[in-house]
């Protein structure tokens, strides 16, 4: 079922929209994820002086509907979505309203806490044990076995951020641009995902 576990979300009617000549449909700009939870995340954008509506939407990765919430503000653009799945992929994004929705900031990804680290098993995410990564923990290159020639990847920190993404390469994923600390790999292969976890030193 499309967003089973998410029990209830806050939404206000737009009523009093902000000055429609001055207001423009570009996209928030300093859009960012300020807190995640097991089962909330909070996000904040620069307020445009001349709106005070904004439609801000999430959805876990992969589900065509999107869950959607106005809001109404008048000092700092932020906004919190509660009731979610914990250990699971989000993305979110925001948009003023003028006189109808303009551009979407760019998308947000993000994974849900679990106890602080997610499991490697999930309806969705399978740990696949032909699967291996080396050095770990690791300071420039990664090296994956048992995988594709070219695979999409998407890197996440302890908190469950989104931080780096795109393609493996000779079974390679160039981690040197990292903080160190710890992190999840997801390797999306042929229509099956899996998280593996490494240290950055």
């Amino acid at each position: 079922m499309i967003f089973s576990g998410i029990t209830s979300y806050q939404s206000k009617t737009i009523e009093n929209p902000a000055s429609l000549f001055f207001c423009d449909t570009l996209a928030p700009t300093n859009f960012q994820i300020t807190n995640i939870t097991q089962t909330s995340v909070s996000v904040s954008w620069t307020l445009d002086p001349n709106t005070s509506d904004y439609i801000v939407r999430i959805r876990p990765v992969g589900s065509p509907a999107w869950l959607i919430s106005f809001v109404q503000t008048n000092s700092m653009g932020n906004y919190t979505f509660s009731g979610l799945m914990s250990c699971t992929n989000y993305e979110v994004q925001v948009s003023k309203v003028c006189t109808s929705t303009g551009t979407w900031s760019n998308i947000l990804s993000f994974i849900t806490l679990s106890n602080g680290v997610c499991s490697l098993a999930t309806n969705e995410i399978q740990k696949n044990p032909a699967q291996n990564i080396y050095p770990n923990p690791v300071s420039d290159i990664l090296n994956i076995s048992g995988i594709s020639s070219q695979v999409d990847f998407e890197i996440y920190n302890a908190t469950g951020e989104n931080v780096s993404s795109g393609r493996i390469s000779d079974n390679k994923a160039n981690v040197h641009q990292l903080l160190k600390g710890i992190y999840f790999i997801q390797i999306n292969d042929k229509g099956k995902t899996s998280r593996l976890k490494f240290i950055k030193k």
